[in-house]
């Protein structure tokens, strides 16, 4: 008769470090982090553009973002009164802006979701310059200010840094200063006086758009910009700036009362390019045509070629740029990702590896092999770590190896087989040999450690 399946191991499985890590660092530490913080990808974009401007490394500014409010734009105050995605204390209000030296921070500033993330950039850049990366975020030693959060005790934003790689080492985008003028103390510079040349915007009650000219005082219900009234100037600038998106989305130029809508809510570029990808015009958009096809191919070869894509997976691919590696990651860990074409082949050649080894896998088995499958195991890779395991020496596949070896150095004897008319069961082979006086092996016991899991888009709790 058939041996029953032995009792199989549990462990979670990590995928090979042959197999190394896909894209650039800064891809790499996003993916590694997503799935606990899915505000870091989404916000990836707009997190790199801000670093990038400030001249600091955007892994690190990232890290420190992750501390402070897990990188999210919706992230409540603290009890201490900080605000945004990065934190920051009111203090700050009456400052300078750091990017324009006529203007003061504002309250409202530090509320608007793209000025809060660009402050943060340039006050910790200013953090780097005077202190280095070792010290920017929590201050130097034995000293009683300095650093981005004096005082902090714990790992800071390294242990983001050190649970994606240990070895990175965080460095400047370039060798510029970081702006005009660094994130200053409360106080700094009044605004500049009025140019009647250039008229505020002002919105009417049914949300239309006016430029009024005022010499003296802020017309009332002007648009405000960073806190700020805005001008037509300014306002015809962003409004240049928002018609690529909307060109791209939708095909049609933002209207002047959309262009009004985004400023009043703050919205970054890739806010922006949300809301408009959640709209029916979308699927039709230039940017649509054009990306959609090569996502739907990295789809389809995962999960089969008559399959239909799911339009947010692909949204989401578009808005934040990924290429089809990244993108074919990101579908990899989607909870239907089990049914998927690949995901079958792959478990499918797992199951006979393990087989192979520790004999048929009943229940528990078939999830070890799912989770080799999830974690990109090929058949090699998977047999090594199984024979790695302590309870290998007690597996089918180590007793045959340990038998015809015992066989080779003569330290065993052999006997003829039966004939077949005296096997139990007909179909079952009768052995080649049989060791005199042997007792019937036991079921191979489970291997009872536990796999870590290894793959760059999977990490360690962080800090």
């Amino acid at each position: 008769m058939a041996k029953a399946p032995p009792k199989t191991p549990t462990f979670t499985i990590a995928p090979s470090p042959a197999k190394g890590t896909k894209g650039s660092a800064w891809q790499q530490f996003v993916n590694k982090w997503a799935a606990k913080y899915p505000a870091l990808k989404a916000n990836a974009p707009d997190i790199q553009a801000a670093a990038n401007e400030a001249n600091i490394d955007p892994i690190y500014f990232a890290s420190v973002l992750l501390l402070e409010s897990g990188a999210s734009y919706t992230v409540k105050d603290s009890s201490k009164g900080a605000i945004g995605i990065g934190q920051v204390m009111p203090l700050h209000v009456g400052g300078t802006v750091p990017w324009d030296s006529t203007k003061t921070v504002t309250l409202q500033d530090l509320r608007s979701p793209g000025f809060n993330l660009r402050y943060s950039a340039y006050y910790l850049a200013t953090q780097i310059g005077q202190l280095g990366y070792a010290n920017a975020y929590a201050g130097a030693p034995g000293t009683t200010s300095g650093g981005y959060n004096h005082g902090y005790t714990g790992t800071g934003p390294q242990g983001f840094i050190n649970g994606w790689n240990k070895q990175y080492v965080p460095q400047t985008t370039s060798t510029s200063p970081p702006g005009a003028v660094g994130v200053q103390a409360p106080g700094g510079t009044a605004p500049a006086a009025v140019d009647v040349k250039d008229p505020y915007v002002v919105l009417t009650a049914n949300g239309s758009v006016h430029f009024v000219n005022a010499t003296s005082e802020v017309p009332k219900n002007s648009l405000n910009y960073f806190g700020l009234p805005m001008t037509r100037s300014q306002f015809l600038q962003y409004e240049n700036t928002l018609d690529n998106t909307y060109l791209a989305y939708t095909g049609k130029r933002a209207t002047l009362a959309q262009v009004a809508q985004n400023v009043k809510n703050g919205w970054s570029t890739t806010q922006v390019q949300i809301q408009l990808a959640n709209t029916a015009a979308f699927k039709n958009s230039p940017v649509w045509k054009q990306n959609a096809p090569s996502y739907t191919a990295a789809w389809q070869s995962i999960y089969g070629p008559n399959s239909k894509p799911d339009p947010k997976a692909l949204a989401y691919a578009i808005v934040h740029n990924l290429d089809t590696t990244a993108f074919a990651e990101t579908l990899r860990s989607r909870a239907d990702y089990t049914s998927s074409q690949e995901f079958k082949q792959k478990a499918a050649a797992l199951s006979s590896t393990y087989t192979s080894i520790f004999g048929v896998p009943d229940e528990n088995g078939n999830t070890v092999v799912q989770q080799a499958a999830k974690n990109g195991y090929d058949a090699n890779q998977f047999a090594n770590y199984l024979r790695a395991q302590p309870q290998y020496t007690s597996s089918d596949e180590f007793k045959s190896s340990a038998m015809a070896w015992a066989k080779s150095m003569g330290l065993l004897n052999t006997v003829p087989a039966p004939a077949a008319s005296a096997l139990s069961t007909a179909t079952t082979p009768a052995p080649a040999a049989i060791v005199p006086q042997t007792p019937t092996p036991a079921a191979t016991p489970s291997p009872q450690g536990v796999i870590p899991d290894n793959r760059a888009t999977k990490g360690a709790t962080p800090p």
